[in-house]
């Protein structure tokens, strides 16, 4: 019978971190990872303080989409960075506060 070899520390370090990375993207795919961190956003982003004014929840909403690799919430967050520069006027109340409210 031949002999087993033990694998090197690179080799056991690569295995793991793979399977690491392997499981925590698994588990964010698909739809039910959609709703997981939409759900997560949605929670989250109320209770973030406002450090940067009306840009808190578009830069919250485009950091966890670059983060999970996620265009839906890039897009999500693309929105409301739109909804927080507009002068018009919305419920965000863009960069002129009171115009068109």
């Amino acid at each position: 019978m031949a002999r087993r070899r033990r694998k090197s520390y690179t080799r056991r370090i690569y295995s793991r971190a793979r399977t690491g990375y392997r499981k925590r993207k698994g588990f964010l795919t698909g739809n039910m990872g959609n709703i997981i961190i939409g759900a997560g956003y949605g929670a989250i982003s109320p209770m973030i303080p406002q450090f940067i004014g009306g840009f808190t929840n578009p830069v919250v909403a485009l950091g966890l989409g670059w983060y999970f690799k996620k265009p839906a919430l890039m897009g999500i967050g693309g929105y409301e960075l739109g909804r927080a520069l507009s002068p018009f006027g919305n419920s965000n109340g863009g960069m002129f506060k009171g115009q068109g409210d």
